[in-house]
């Protein structure tokens, strides 16, 4: 039994200059909104190969998998079809995202290894090849047949060669999940409790917090991401200037104590460090 067509690749290319309508995304979303949009790319070039179905449980799902808030996601696609990343014809009619260009990169990135499933999808014509067998053979003008087999062996080694080129490219560009290291993701309630008992933050409003930043999309004014855990330091230090300084010595926790000690014996063995490198 003939095995299977793979239908997704393994990566695809991000230019290094975006083009307009990518920065259009980004100026109005921030970062946050052109992530979005190269995830979706995944999405598609790695399941279907030049499209991807989307509605409300789809949407839900992917905002779900890439810790994206869904109201800033709906808003990203809706303007990502207005403006033509993604074909609004195709959406209205049969609820996926794709694209002319999507295509045209998709379908001579696989060349004669994949054949639509769906025409009613396409936005290009499909260029028509003959149908050669693996078997046949080429017949010269004084009728001596040449063996395709050397020439068939030639282009599976240039097939793994480049098969394997794409692997190593895929496993050099910058992950989404390396972004949220850098404090880009937004976090959960639960992460920012837990990272406040961490730094033993006590005075923050946890809740309050979360709320005011996740009404805005987790941007600031300029529509950058928010580094939440400096943020979160702000707040404990405002936050606190709101109690009475007697109240601050109070009866902590052992997690809490542990916590002070730790921070303590950080910033003494950070002085002694910098007095030392002072000699």
């Amino acid at each position: 039994m003939a095995r299977p067509r793979k239908k997704e690749l393994d990566y695809f290319a991000v230019d290094v200059h975006p083009s307009t309508k990518m920065r259009l995304i980004k100026a109005e979303f921030g970062l946050m909104g052109y992530a979005a949009v190269i995830c979706l790319l995944q999405e598609i070039y790695g399941g279907e190969g030049y499209y991807c179905y989307w509605d409300e449980d789809s949407a839900l799902l992917f905002a779900n998998d890439w810790e994206i808030p869904f109201d800033l996601l709906k808003k990203v696609v809706q303007r990502a079809i207005e403006r033509k990343i993604f074909d609004e014809g195709m959406y209205q009619q049969h609820g996926i995202l794709t694209s002319r260009e999507i295509q045209e990169f998709y379908f001579g990135a696989v060349k004669k290894r994949v054949v639509a499933d769906d025409r009613a999808f396409l936005l290009i014509e499909e260029e028509k090849e003959e149908e050669v067998s693996a078997a046949e053979t080429e017949v010269s003008a004084d009728g001596n047949a040449i063996n395709k087999t050397e020439e068939n062996k030639t282009k599976e080694k240039e097939n793994k060669k480049e098969e394997k080129e794409e692997n190593k490219m895929a496993s050099d560009l910058p992950s989404f999940s390396d972004l949220s290291s850098e404090n880009i993701l937004p976090p959960t309630l639960g992460e920012i409790e837990e990272y406040c008992h961490e730094k033993g933050y006590v005075f923050v409003d946890k809740r309050r917090f979360f709320d005011h930043f996740a009404e805005r999309n987790w941007q600031t004014s300029k529509g950058t991401p928010v580094d939440w855990k400096r943020r979160l330091g702000d707040w404990e230090a405002e936050d606190q200037k709101k109690f009475p300084r007697e109240s601050w010595e109070r009866v902590y926790t052992k997690e809490e104590e542990e916590a002070r000690v730790r921070r303590a014996m950080e910033d003494l063995e950070r002085r002694i460090i910098e007095d030392f490198a002072d000699i």
